[in-house]
């Protein structure tokens, strides 16, 4: 927002409309809402996208956290060249006693993982090292993905939506440039139990860049300013 000749209004309308928590706005979309054009809309959820990511980078997980991997991209009918298209990612969750709601986070896995096998130790830690705070009151992983549609667990249900969210709204999205699409969602995920107003005027403060007082290693509260 800082010295975008986007006036306020705009950026406000964009704001409500990516914390929504049924929000289906691409640049193709909010170009003819707010009458900018695709360049600038693009843009526009580009610096909220990144604003949201490095509010979730300062947040560690901690009490009581769930980790599970799943599938990018996941091919239904297998063959060599469409296999090679999968990418690992961890979806994870914590429940801590001074929270009635658990912060989701869905992050690519490190490159030595691969998609379809059990989660190797070395992926594992290098989501706990950057991902989870000291502060773990249990630690509870499923190194085995699902490839089928019979786990209804909320770590595989939140991961399903979030691919169908990308898939039906961006029309699929690389791997390389997906990882701020799946902060969005899960952002959404972590504000769903506010009012659209104050899911808002919380990714307002974040985009202002108010999330960068808070220390790292602390767990952010998302709630809405009193």
């Amino acid at each position: 927002m800082d010295k975008s000749k986007t006036p306020l209004h705009k950026w406000l309308c964009t704001m409500f409309l990516v914390a929504s928590s049924k929000s289906r706005t691409n640049a193709v979309t909010l170009a003819e809402l707010i009458s900018v054009s695709y360049k600038t809309a693009w843009s526009m959820l580009g610096k909220i996208r990144r604003a949201i990511t490095d509010m979730d980078r300062d947040i560690l997980l901690s009490g009581h956290v769930e980790v599970k991997p799943a599938i990018y991209m996941l091919q239904l009918y297998q063959s060599p060249e469409k296999e090679q298209c999968e990418r690992a990612v961890i979806a994870a969750r914590s429940v801590t006693s001074f929270s009635d709601f658990p912060y989701y986070k869905i992050k690519f896995a490190a490159s030595i993982q691969e998609p379809r096998e059990i989660l190797s130790r070395e992926a594992e830690n290098a989501f706990l090292a950057v991902h989870v705070s000291d502060k773990v009151t249990k630690l509870d992983i499923n190194r085995r993905p699902t490839i089928g549609w019979k786990d209804h667990s909320p770590l595989k249900v939140i991961a399903t939506a979030a691919f169908e969210w990308i898939n039906v709204t961006f029309y699929g999205l690389r791997p390389a440039s997906a990882q701020a699409y799946l902060d969005e969602f899960c952002f959404r995920q972590n504000t769903k139990h506010l009012t659209p107003n104050d899911a808002m005027e919380t990714l307002l403060r974040i985009s202002l860049g108010h999330s960068q007082q808070t220390p790292k290693n602390k767990r952010i509260h998302l709630k809405p300013a009193v």
